[in-house]
């Protein structure tokens, strides 16, 4: 049901030939089930949802770029907020991103 969805809200349905979209599709298929529920909402831009994905892949490493690519420090230290070691490398990745802005007060405080 979730690929037929991706069918049809995706600018793949631009496509005018299914030899360019049948391949990601296929690719799909043949992912594990939380993989593939990551690829379809990155795909369709729902990345806060697929940072859930991500969690419950348990792909810390891969979270981290992926929470700086898309700025979604707020829902990862949400996601680890019993999880010290990975909320401390979130919250610091923030900081440095707050400071990045210049808005070196909320990177001092942790906002």
């Amino acid at each position: 049901m979730r690929m037929l969805c991706l069918f049809y809200h995706s600018p793949l349905t631009n496509f005018q030939d299914p030899r360019e979209y049948l391949p990601f599709l296929r690719k799909l298929q043949q992912l594990p089930e939380t993989r593939r529920q990551f690829e379809i909402d990155n795909h369709l831009s729902l990345f806060e949802k697929a940072l859930g994905h991500l969690y419950a892949l348990n792909a810390h490493d891969e979270i981290s770029a992926y929470v700086a690519k898309h700025i979604l420090y707020k829902e990862a230290l949400e996601l680890y907020k019993y999880q010290t070691e990975h909320q401390r490398e979130i919250t610091k990745l923030y900081a440095d991103y707050l400071q990045d802005q210049s808005r070196h007060k909320d990177a001092a405080i942790g906002k």
